[in-house]
């Protein structure tokens, strides 16, 4: 290939677009923020609360938190996004057995959830 083919290739590539690898990652706290925010989100989307139309809403934090280069970062913000969602819902456990085990299932949920769909660490 000439020079004067490979200069007008580079002057037809957009120039807004920047490869994948040079995205900045969510900062730390913003994705704590949203993992804890889309779980309310998730949350008021499920009776009593009925808002059905923050589901999509409380998923797109999650999405996002997870963005981070950090494995252990993205696996702390899924897990306060299941807090967040499963132990307000799992208040009826609470009725028949005590607190603990609505604790411990809201956790467990998240914690395999989350290490089910983590992406691979380089």
């Amino acid at each position: 290939m000439s020079t004067a083919a490979r200069t007008a290739a580079s002057r037809a590539r957009p120039r807004g677009r920047r490869p994948r690898e040079e995205y900045e990652a969510t900062p730390w706290a913003v994705a704590i923020g949203s993992g804890l925010l889309g779980g309310i989100c998730a949350l008021l989307a499920f009776p009593p609360y009925d808002l059905w139309i923050l589901l999509p809403v409380g998923i797109a934090p999650l999405c996002g938190g997870s963005l981070v280069r950090s494995a252990w970062l993205a696996g702390l913000v899924s897990l306060l996004w299941g807090l967040a969602f499963f132990i307000p819902l799992t208040e009826w456990a609470s009725t028949y057995a005590g607190g603990a085990p609505g604790w411990r299932w809201a956790s467990s949920r998240r914690c395999t959830s989350c290490c089910s769909a983590s992406p691979p660490v380089r």
